[in-house]
């Protein structure tokens, strides 16, 4: 659908394009005399879709950062760190759990972005496909024009210089304050007898120019009429999709925010439903059994401290460099 990237905007009117049936407004009758100012405007809705693509980038990177935290592997990695092997002894465990649920919906919103993303950069490629051929024809035509309205002007510079050389010799004729001699007056005669000639020449040939810029006015309005025709086309194709993709992304966001609230809600519901007593109890039993920390596992207090520290150090160099960067 559309103008392929063979063919002239200029050449035929946008034949995909459906008019507004509510408001009947087209841009070839309305934005006939204020292309340019419709080529700014476009420019910048193109801008929309870029700094969109941005924010679905951003989003992507966001999420697939959340999955990489979340990711079944990650979380058997924590559990082991920590000891977690049973989710009874540690409130965190349940948080753990929750975020295990959750790394196949961020996995598959990654995939879901990373589809939008491409057709998104497809639109806009599209779209600048279609500005950009439009400023290089409405050029050329704009070109045409100014070339022969030019020729055009200068011709009648050149007529009118003739016109006043054969005015200023017919002003010596009648309104000389002194009396010409035969002689001169025959002298200034034959200079507007010779002139005669080349004035009509110049004359027709003016009239013709004239004709010729006319025309081309024409053309230039007829192709203008044409562009506009594509560029109203695009841009309608621009908004319907961008509103469908806007729907894709704003579901992806969704979809992914119930998924964290639902999995809060559950994690909060459990983390309410522990007996505390009982948990202190089993804890207590599980350092009389040597049950709960397997042999391979046990660090001294020291050792334990000294990596909770390190951490901690990375977590804070982390969080400056976070910050250095925002500002």
């Amino acid at each position: 659908m559309g103008n392929t990237s063979s063919e002239s905007l200029s050449q035929a009117p946008c034949q995909d394009l459906v008019p507004s049936q509510m408001s009947g407004i087209s841009y070839r009758e309305a934005l006939i005399d204020h292309f340019q100012n419709l080529m700014q405007r476009l420019e910048y809705s193109n801008m929309d879709l870029l700094a969109f693509l941005k924010l679905v980038h951003q989003t992507r990177d966001l999420y697939s950062t959340m999955y990489e935290s979340y990711d079944q592997k990650n979380v058997k990695a924590i559990k082991s760190s920590h000891n977690m092997e049973n989710d009874e002894f540690g409130v965190f465990g349940k948080v753990i759990h929750g975020m295990r649920d959750t790394s196949s919906q961020l996995k598959s919103s990654c995939t879901d972005l990373a589809t939008l993303s491409n057709d998104i950069k497809s639109l806009s490629h599209e779209f600048h496909a279609y500005l950009k051929r439009a400023r290089k024809e409405e050029k050329k035509l704009s070109d045409e024009v100014s070339t022969l309205k030019k020729n055009y002007e200068k011709a009648l510079k050149k007529e009118q210089t003739q016109k006043s050389a054969k005015q200023e010799l017919e002003n010596m004729l009648t309104m000389n304050e002194k009396p010409l001699s035969n002689q001169e007056k025959d002298k200034i005669e034959r200079k507007l007898k010779d002139l005669e000639p080349t004035l009509d020449k110049l004359e027709s040939e003016n009239r013709l120019l004239l004709l010729k810029f006319q025309e081309k006015e024409e053309v230039y309005k007829s192709g203008l009429g044409n562009i506009l025709s594509h560029l109203e086309y695009i841009d309608r194709k621009r908004y319907s999709t961008l509103k469908e993709l806007t729907r894709r992304f704003l579901e992806i966001i969704k979809t992914i925010g119930s998924c964290l609230s639902e999995n809060a809600i559950q994690v909060s519901t459990s983390i309410q439903h522990l007996e505390d007593e009982k948990v202190f109890a089993n804890f207590v039993t599980s350092c009389r059994n040597e049950v709960f920390i397997p042999a391979a596992a046990v660090k001294t207090s020291s050792e334990q401290s000294t990596t909770d520290n390190d951490q901690m150090r990375n977590l804070d160099v982390e969080d400056s460099k976070v910050h250095e960067t925002q500002e």
